[in-house]
């Protein structure tokens, strides 16, 4: 016996109810939907594009618990498909907008709402709420009535839409062949409400004269979204973007989404099917902006595939309008039923158990990936016009090598030679040399946002408290005044003898044992050091007194030398983790080590009190703010004791060196300290600054020599950010290089000699960019610690030449070839002193 089948049951796919709808509607109702524009290129390669990719299917994979569901618009979906929105729709249902909505409400599936619909915002909203939640969008065209336009955001916005779709692709209609051979005009009885228009109205003009009198064709990036921001608390996105241009524009004007969408063909022919422009706008977006796609789907594995190729979620026209032409209501809800079904299958045979699983990696689109890389780097991405190495327009792998071994600023400064003040080192990296990128990177902004840090390359802390390095800008600005007045000119004199103190020391110890050669940055480092522990800790680490280092210290070097694979870590999260189940016992004993270690030391000076002038003194004393917390300050003191110590000791060390290698500059500078002071007591931090000689060798060794020699990363914010005039979209790495930028000739004369007669005015050297030197940055995060640091490194120095007569030791004649992890790697600066009678 045959089982005759009902209408519905021979329904098996989206075709099926294709099929039905059209031969249901009149030809010129069905020409409208199924159309497009001209020869309908577009139209055809729209629903056939995501054939051309392949499914890989996965075998004995546990999908018994496959979950399709995702979150759009801040709302949980049952799988990764909405409804658009499509105008016009009572032409295929009497019921038109109120039936789809009541359908999506059924199936919790997100709609589209649009301007053109035959539905009031009002009704179409209260239908779907009726059946369940249901959450909608409001489509908007860009017009020329703005009243009117701010008419229909006010409506929506009141009746609960969470966001505003601007479809900007249609400045004026399509050339749409079919509606012109059929005199299309809206039937008879169908109003727009949104637009208030009448039935009436509408049929006394002709389709594409309608479209015409409401859209406005003179819209622009710069006038639309801002007003829009202004006009309403909706998310905004916009629909109908087709390139990489686009979506780095809906970044730049801190648009909320995009949707990949050609109008279903119906606007310009000919553009690329949405499928084939995926992979270049998912590139794009890269992260910083959601992205939907319209167009072309069909069944539930163009969805998949949709997602493979970058998308977020999709979006159906044609087959929702089908789907109520074939049976109301019930027809949009069977083809949503349709859809899920299939996409659910698809994620079952392909081994994925969520959306996250699905990735390129599951469709046969990896050469195709490839290609749209390359033509995405090579002719559509924002940095494509500045120069740099080929290969690091697709990797940072060339800059992570020369990281890794310590050739890191020998790799850049190599870079700005060749290609000059500006240079694209990676695929979303820029480095510059230019002295105005100091202001336009660091500076503070009056009217825009800050230059974040980048967070990849700084290290995080386990406690989620943050240091003076990682915090936020009102934690930082807050942080910061705590500690201003103990690094002030008031604080620092009050600590002046603790300064004097360890100088004294440093000279009676290198007296003791001038017979033997003196390695420097040992004796430095020593020094710097121990004052720093007495300001931190209310002690010293005494390794002045015990000549060797702390294990506490050599901690320090060790993990500062283990930077860059750190830094890797915070840039690759999934290599970071491993990182941290290879790291061996001992590194990561050593860490825990380190940190209870500070931990023990800011708790004793704070149980013990002290009436001696340093950092807690001058902090827990105050009574103006509220007090930094406990691990603000063990934090703070760890900052505190890398950054008052090793970069101290590296410019003198550094000075040293180029001092004794210029011997001409030693004896000029020599004759300055010995000829101003009748005995070392009288070295005070007042007179010494009056030492012209001496404050021009240090800046010329802060030049040659810096502390820190490479970059301190910052990333453009949301709405991109001008550096030297070009435009550097959101997320872009930018820095400048400390050792490129002081080593260029376009910002210093003779760039790798050391003369410290440029920075006393030496004609020869009047052009020299003296603002390009900035070794303590510049703007809301430069170094609060600058002033010890200039009145540290005279008083050493000062006390080191007032008292000894220095030679260079042959072993350390080639010293300043060194390599950088995070900070220069010194070698041993072994020297021979000769104490001097005075």
């Amino acid at each position: 016996m045959v089982t005759i089948k009902t209408p519905d049951e021979r329904v098996m796919c989206v075709d099926d109810i294709r099929k039905i709808a059209t031969a249901k509607l009149p030809q010129i109702i069905s020409d409208f939907y199924n159309d497009g524009s001209t020869t309908q290129v577009t139209v055809r390669e729209n629903s056939s594009a995501y054939s051309k990719y392949r499914l890989r299917a996965r075998v004995l994979v546990d999908v018994s618990k496959v979950d399709p569901s995702t979150t759009v618009l801040g709302e949980k979906i049952d799988f990764p498909l909405c409804v658009s929105p499509a105008g016009l729709q009572a032409m295929a249902h009497p019921n038109g907008e109120l039936a789809t909505a009541r359908a999506c409400a059924k199936r919790r599936v997100h709609m589209g709402i649009s301007s053109f619909a035959n539905h009031s915002v009002e009704d179409i909203r209260a239908a779907g709420l009726a059946v369940g939640p249901l959450t909608n969008a409001i489509q908007l065209y860009t017009m020329r009535d703005k009243e009117m336009q701010l008419r229909i955001i006010h409506r929506a916005e009141a009746a609960g839409c969470k966001a505003i779709f601007l479809t900007a692709d249609s400045p004026v209609l399509g050339v749409r062949y079919n509606e012109v051979h059929n005199d299309f005009r809206t039937p008879d009885g169908l109003n727009l409400p949104m637009l208030e228009k009448t039935s009436e109205m509408i049929r006394s003009q002709t389709h594409d004269d309608g479209f015409t009198a409401f859209n406005s064709d003179s819209h622009s990036w710069e006038k639309e979204i801002p007003w829009l921001r202004k006009h309403s608390k909706m998310e905004i996105w916009i629909k109908g973007v087709l390139t990489a241009e686009d979506v780095h524009l809906a970044v730049q004007y801190g648009c909320d989404g995009i949707i990949v969408s050609n109008h279903g063909g119906r606007q310009l022919d000919e553009t690329p099917a949405t499928a084939d422009v995926l992979l270049e706008c998912a590139k794009a977006a890269n992260g910083k902006i959601q992205i939907h796609v319209d167009g072309g789907i069909r069944t539930g594995t163009d969805i998949f595939k949709a997602l493979a190729l970058g998308a977020q979620c999709v979006w159906i026209g044609r087959p929702m309008i089908w789907g109520l032409a074939y049976n109301g209501e019930a027809g949009v809800t069977k083809t949503l039923d349709i859809l899920y079904e299939e996409f659910k299958r698809c994620m079952q045979l392909t081994g994925c158990n969520t959306i996250a699983d699905i990735s390129i990696a599951s469709i046969g689109a990896v050469v195709t990936y490839i290609i749209a890389n390359v033509i995405h780097e090579f002719f559509l991405h924002p940095l494509r016009k500045y120069p740099g190495p080929l290969l690091s327009r697709f990797t940072r792998v060339p800059y992570w090598i020369a990281n890794l071994t310590g050739n890191q600023v020998h790799h850049m400064h190599q870079l700005h030679s060749r290609y000059g003040p500006i240079v694209r080192y990676g695929p979303n990296d820029m480095s510059y040399t230019d002295s105005q990128a100091w202001k336009d990177i660091y500076g503070h902004k009056k009217d825009k946002q800050d230059n974040p840090k980048d967070r990849r390359f700084y290290p995080q802390p386990d406690s989620g408290v943050h240091s003076l390095i990682t915090a936020s800008k009102e934690d930082h600005a807050r942080v910061r005044r705590m500690f201003a007045l103990a690094f002030s000119d008031r604080g620092l004199k009050q600590q002046e003898p603790l300064f004097q103190k360890y100088a004294d020391l440093m000279v009676s110890k290198l007296r003791e044992f001038s017979a033997t050669e003196q390695d420097l940055v040992k004796i430095l480092n020593f020094t710097t050091f121990d004052i720093m522990a007495e300001l931190t800790f209310g002690e010293p680490l005494g390794l002045l007194e015990g000549s060797k280092y702390s294990p506490w210290v050599a901690n320090i070097f060790q993990a500062i030398k283990a930077g860059p694979v750190v830094q890797m870590g915070h840039y690759y999260p999934l290599l970071g983790y491993f990182l941290k189940f290879l790291a061996p016992k001992k590194l990561q004993e050593m860490r825990r080590s380190h940190a209870q270690h500070t931990i023990s030391r800011v708790d004793h000076r704070l149980a013990r009190g002290s009436t001696q002038p340093d950092l807690w003194n001058l902090v827990v004393t105050d009574e103006g703010e509220k007090k930094l917390s406990l691990q603000e300050m063990y934090n703070n003191a760890d900052v505190f004791m890398l950054a008052g110590t090793e970069t101290t000791a590296t410019l003198l060390s550094g000075l040293t060196f180029y001092l004794l290698t210029h011997p001409e500059k030693m004896r000029i500078l020599v004759e300055e300290i010995r000829g101003g002071f009748n005995s070392a007591e009288e070295m005070l931090f007042d007179r010494l600054t009056g030492l012209k000689y001496l404050h021009a060798c240090i800046q010329e060794g802060l030049r040659m020599y810096p502390p820190v020699p490479s970059s301190l990363l910052r990333v453009a914010p949301d709405q991109g950010t001008i550096i030297c005039d070009g435009f550097v979209p959101s997320g872009t790495s930018i820095s400048v290089h400390h050792t490129a930028t002081y080593r260029s000739p376009k910002n210093f004369r003779n760039p790798n000699d050391f003369v410290p007669e440029r920075w006393l005015g030496a004609e020869e050297y009047a052009d020299d960019l003296r603002e390009a030197l900035q070794p303590f940055h510049l703007g809301p995060r430069n170094c609060l610690g600058q002033n010890m640091a200039w009145h540290e490194m005279r008083l050493l120095l000062a006390q080191l030449l007032y008292n000894f007569d220095i030679e260079l030791c042959e072993e350390s004649k080639g010293w300043s070839d060194q390599k950088v992890f995070v900070l220069w790697e010194k070698k041993p600066l072994l020297c021979k002193l000769k104490p001097v009678k005075l």
